[in-house]
Parts: C-alpha cells; structure tokens; sequence
C-alpha cells in the first residue's frame, strides 16, 4: 500500500528533474500507457505500487544527481530527453535525406550543364568553320573582282591609248593622202 508521503516524493521527483516533456518521457521509460501516466501527473488518480517501482528503477540515478547537485542543464538526464533524442533522430534523417536529394540534383544539373556545355562548344567549332569558309570565298571573291577591275581598267587604258595613237596618227597623216 503506498502512503500520501510517497505520493507527495514521487510528484516531487517528477518536478525535480526538470523534465521537457514528463510525460511522454516517463511513458518511454516506464512501458505505462499515456493516459495512466498523464492522470497521475494531473493528480487525477494516484500512482501504483507497480508504476511507482518502474518509475524510480528507470530515474533513480538521475534522481541522485539531482539531489547531490551533480548535474547540469545541458546534461543528459535519464531518459527524461527521449522525446528530444526522438525528434533529434527526425531532424537528422530529414537532413540527411535533404542531403541525398541535393546532392541528386547537383548531379543531374551536372550532366545538364556537361551536355549543353558540349553542344556549345560543337556549335562554336562549327561557327568557326563557317567563318573560316566564308571569309576565304569573300576573299576569292574580292580578288575575283579586283583582278577584272583591273582587266577592265587596263582595257580601257589600253583602248584609250589606241585611240589615242590612231589620231595621232590622223593628225600627222595629211588629209589628202
């Protein structure tokens, strides 16, 4: 049979470890249902014998600490942090798993940039060979020209020379002749 003295030192335990969540916490740790756990922390109904046995076999050590002042705020104490180890272990694999993603997508982006970086690259050695192509016919070209030009002009200089000669050549003759 448990006695209101015990009761009054296990709601007193409870508060002196400072626990986040007690309740979750004391229900990973004990194996007592949730709602047990949480009308006994309500005061609603009074802890068992049987509870009350889990309960200090599972935080006595932390119990201890508490009580000779050896502990810290950043310090594990008992299993008092499982629901924040819990939702730590959550963190940890969303991040890991946003790592695998990312890392996934920098790879992909990766080949997407390799091929479009060789498709430019093939596009720009045939531009250049285009250009090359071109500028050689324009410079045939040209020189086509230029070499006609200078056919007519010596053509037409020569015709004019000609013509030049032959009245010459009707000055100096006399009319008559």
């Amino acid at each position: 049979m448990i006695t209101q003295n015990e009761i009054d030192a296990f709601y007193e335990d409870v508060a002196s470890l400072k626990l986040r969540f007690p309740n979750a916490a004391i229900v990973k740790a004990t194996g007592e249902p949730k709602g047990n756990v949480s009308s006994y922390l309500n005061k609603k109904r009074k802890p068992t014998e049987d509870f009350l046995r889990r309960f200090y076999s599972v935080f006595s050590e932390s119990l201890k600490k508490v009580s000779r002042g050896t502990f810290s705020q950043n310090e594990d104490i008992g299993p008092g942090n499982y629901q924040e180890k819990s939702d730590n272990k959550k963190y940890i694999e969303l991040l890991e798993r946003d790592r695998i993603m990312l890392e996934q997508m920098q790879k992909q982006m990766h080949e997407i940039i390799s091929a479009n970086l060789a498709e430019l690259l093939v596009a720009q050695r045939l531009n250049r060979a285009q250009l090359t192509v071109l500028t050689d016919l324009g410079a045939k070209t040209l020189a086509t020209v230029q070499k006609r030009n200078l056919e007519m002009v010596r053509e037409e200089t020569s015709k004019a020379l000609n013509d030049v000669v032959a009245r010459q050549l009707q000055a100096d003759t006399p009319a008559g002749m």
